[in-house]
């Protein structure tokens, strides 16, 4: 099978003025010119003396036989690179940072973080499809091993993010030193806790709830029944009045008469 494939984008076939010139002639013969095919699904020229075809490739797939594939334009591109065909290239040639990989151009394995989370401050340099080489960290953090580590010394370790705690001074690594507490917590061994005043549940008989406010549902005295008193010295609700003067450590309860 014959075609006429032609790298540039005239067309040329056997002179055909040659054959309208000559008269009382048999007509020629289309094969002979080049018309060989029955059908052209992609285009073609058709014989003035008969039913062939001279079929025609299509450029842009002669181009991509002949290696041109490449249109070298957007993010990365700067050019083409040597001849073109049909506007495609070979090769390409990219703007910095980028790198011709043989196939595109693209980033160099180097630029692989996107700087951004606890401890970065962004990027270090020129990005690249919007990583980088290398980023700036925070204050009290330090670039190691492809990541902002934490530069702190071992006394920041609270978050402070308790239900009762909030912040105090200044945070290294999004911790620190100590945390303050809600009234009426206490912070004490890196926790808030409630004083040890706290001590009661107030749910005895003769007992009637919590006085004051409580501390992880402790009470300092509780409140009590009808005919009783709640008594300091023996944690409890006594039957009886209160003495007169308050509480009589030591001595025996006077009960009501």
């Amino acid at each position: 099978m014959r075609k006429i494939i032609l790298m540039t984008s005239a067309v040329v076939l056997f002179p055909l003025s040659t054959v309208a010139q000559t008269t009382c002639t048999s007509s020629p013969d289309c094969e002979s010119l080049g018309y060989t095919e029955s059908s052209c699904p992609n285009g073609g020229v058709k014989c003035p003396w008969g039913d062939k075809w001279a079929c025609l490739t299509d450029a842009e797939m002669v181009c991509a036989d002949n290696g041109f594939l490449y249109s070298c334009v957007g993010t990365g591109y700067s050019a083409g690179s040597g001849d073109s065909c049909e506007n495609k290239y070979k090769s390409c040639k990219c703007t910095s940072p980028y790198t011709w990989s043989g196939t595109a151009c693209s980033c160099p394995t180097k630029y692989k973080y996107t700087c951004t989370g606890t401890g970065y401050s962004g990027g270090n340099g020129t990005d690249c499809d919007n990583k980088y080489a290398k980023c700036n960290c925070s204050s009290n953090y330090i670039w190691s091993s492809g990541k902002c580590k934490s530069n702190c010394s071992s006394s920041y370790q609270y978050s402070c993010t308790g239900a009762y705690e909030s912040p105090v001074g200044t945070a290294c690594g999004g911790k620190y030193t100590s945390c303050s507490c809600s009234s009426p917590y206490t912070w004490s061994s890196g926790d808030c806790v409630c004083s040890s005043s706290y001590k009661y549940s107030c749910t005895g008989a003769n007992e009637d709830g919590g006085s004051g406010s409580s501390c992880g549902g402790k009470y300092r005295s509780c409140k009590c029944k009808s005919g009783y008193y709640w008594d300091d010295c023996h944690d409890s609700c006594i039957a009886g009045t209160r003495p007169s003067g308050g509480s009589q450590c030591g001595y025996p309860n006077v009960p009501e008469v």
